[in-house]
């Protein structure tokens, strides 16, 4: 297989500067922060490319075989991460929502990278929520915002198993101003009432500091657009009671 190497038109010259021009260039690039690292993959934060910019670089090794199946019915063939996580970028900004441009993308035997615009000066609600202790109606506009967007992806047939509030970002500026999102090399073109109700657990256990009334804000305005069930429990029921809400949340 030949590698492949693409950037956006706007960043080929300052690519180029600094030689990065092929996939193994950009590859060994390491003039950066290594912010998270795992068996599969590696994300460094690159300040260094644009003044007062700051850019993501995920780099992911061969794909386990386990994967293979899901990146099959995703792209059509068998591929590494970032392919599907480059295909549910640019389908979830086709959805109209806010996520990192990619500004480059690679792929050669079986390992492959992307390079994301970082979504500065956006903080995550995890860390808005800790350092601003937002009011009561900052967190219900948020949580409404928040409950259309998942709404909107699982209306749309697709799913986002990285849903946590780690993942959503906020303008502390503008905090009821549209939120985005990151994190998308698990989302997928296809969903099922199982994996919705796994999207809806993953955000609500991330959130262990947001307040319950918060938390049935979000359900309420989800359940308007959707009705999954969970536990064999209708969302809408739980919605209406608080109280078997508080014991199936903290569950």
């Amino acid at each position: 297989m030949t590698a492949i190497f693409e950037s956006l038109a706007e960043y080929s010259e300052i690519l180029a500067t600094r030689g990065i021009s092929t996939f193994d260039s950009l590859l060994r690039f390491d003039e950066g922060v290594v912010v998270n690292r795992n068996s599969r993959r590696s994300v460094l934060r690159v300040e260094t490319l644009v003044p007062g910019k700051k850019f993501y670089l995920k780099r992911y090794g061969k794909p386990q075989w386990k994967d293979l199946p899901g990146h099959y019915l995703t792209l059509g063939r068998f591929s590494g991460y970032a392919p599907v996580e480059k295909l549910m970028v640019e389908s979830f900004r086709s959805f109209g929502f806010i996520t990192p441009r990619i500004v480059a993308f690679g792929e050669d035997r079986g390992k492959s990278l992307l390079l994301l615009e970082g979504l500065e000066p956006r903080v995550s609600l995890d860390d808005y929520i800790a350092r601003y202790s937002p009011d009561e109606p900052t967190l219900t506009e948020i949580a409404r915002q928040l409950a259309n967007l998942v709404a909107g992806v699982h209306s749309r047939g697709a799913c986002y198993p990285d849903l946590k509030i780690q993942h959503i970002f906020i303008d502390p500026d503008d905090p009821r101003g549209k939120i985005a999102c990151i994190d998308h090399h698990r989302s997928r073109l296809y969903s099922s009432p199982k994996r919705r109700i796994k999207d809806l657990s993953a955000l609500l256990k991330s959130a262990p500091r947001v307040p319950l009334k918060t938390k049935l804000t979000f359900l309420r305005t989800y359940v308007s657009r959707r009705l999954p069930y969970s536990r064999g429990i209708e969302l809408r029921k739980l919605a209406d009671q608080p109280a078997l809400a508080k014991m199936i949340l903290r569950g």
